[in-house]
């Protein structure tokens, strides 16, 4: 995740399902300027980070013994800076699970450049990550891409889509 390459403006939307926080705090920033990159202008990046500072690696994770995850939050103040110093306004802020005790912030980010113009378009093939394929979330007529797994039974997407979503694998 820290080191995939794409071409500049090349996606509407980018989503970090608990991918970040998995980093090295020093890498996370980055990333969130390298996105913003990928992102045309109005594009929006879909983030869920840390609340609360943390860094920890977590034995047996999830009971697989000998498997350990690695953690590493910044505070949601500094997510927040990072995002606007990459050129986004947040839109959105949230807590995933809801009632999360501290669980995690969502942070929803507009690119905001060029007078924040949206650009609503379909991907270029060639634009599809390593690994994944594109696939046709019914209810946002948004194209997803993912790991080809997990879209087996969706249909494929048609060229009238509209908008593009990319899912970086971590």
């Amino acid at each position: 995740m820290a080191s995939v390459e794409f071409e500049p403006r090349s996606f509407d939307a980018a989503i970090a399902f608990f991918s970040l926080i998995n980093l090295p705090l020093p890498e996370q920033s980055v990333v969130i300027e390298r996105v913003a990159g990928w992102l045309v202008p109005g594009g929006r990046l879909l983030a869920i980070v840390g609340k609360l500072a943390s860094t920890r690696i977590e034995r047996n994770f999830r009971g697989v013994t000998g498997a350990a995850m690695y953690w590493s939050h910044a505070d949601v103040k500094t997510y927040r800076d990072w995002f606007e110093q990459a050129g986004f306004v947040i839109e959105e802020e949230g807590s995933e699970p809801r009632t999360g005790s501290p669980g995690y912030a969502v942070l929803i980010g507009r690119r905001d450049e060029e007078g924040g113009e949206e650009s609503l378009r379909g991907a270029p093939e060639d634009s599809v990550p390593p690994g994944c394929q594109p696939a046709r979330d019914q209810r946002s007529s948004t194209t997803v891409f993912a790991p080809a797994e997990t879209f087996a039974r969706a249909p494929a997407p048609r060229a009238s889509d509209s908008k593009t979503v990319v899912s970086v694998p971590s």
